[in-house]
């Protein structure tokens, strides 16, 4: 009878063992899905921040681009220029 008494004894501990381990592993399942989220919402936020700073920098060289073409076009007007400048400064001279 005590070999009896005393398995139900460790059946009752083993029982409520199983339980408190079941209890620690749903606080620590919703630990970690606390955290997945989290880091979910800030992968979002970077990957919006980035998107954002992709748009400004696109704008930025687009701006560049127009800006470098004009300045292309003013150069090559000063050097025109320039050459008509010296082809009659050569005419004065020579003439």
């Amino acid at each position: 009878m005590d070999s009896v008494m005393s398995l139900m004894r460790e059946v009752e501990l083993s029982e409520k063992a199983a339980e408190k381990a079941k209890r620690e592993v749903d606080d620590c399942s919703l630990y970690i899905n606390a955290e997945i989220d989290e880091l979910i919402l800030a992968q979002q936020q970077a990957k919006e921040t980035n998107e954002k700073r992709a748009r400004e920098v696109y704008t930025i060289k687009y701006d560049l681009a127009a800006k470098m073409d004009e300045l292309q076009f003013r150069v090559l007007g000063v050097l025109d220029e320039g050459d008509g400048c010296v082809a009659t400064i050569d005419e004065v001279l020579f003439f």
